[in-house]
């Protein structure tokens, strides 16, 4: 079970790098999306 992890090393590391990079984006997201809600609880 341990070698099934270990076998994808480079599409491993590739993932993690490409999730890195989009990462900040995706949180921006989510915070917009948060203040969306919060904005319209607060406001309705």
């Amino acid at each position: 079970m341990a070698n099934n992890r270990d076998d994808p090393d480079r599409f491993a590391r590739e993932s993690f790098t490409f999730r890195r990079m989009r990462s900040w984006q995706l949180w921006s997201l989510l915070i917009v999306i948060a203040l969306l809600v919060i904005g319209l609880l607060f406001w309705a």
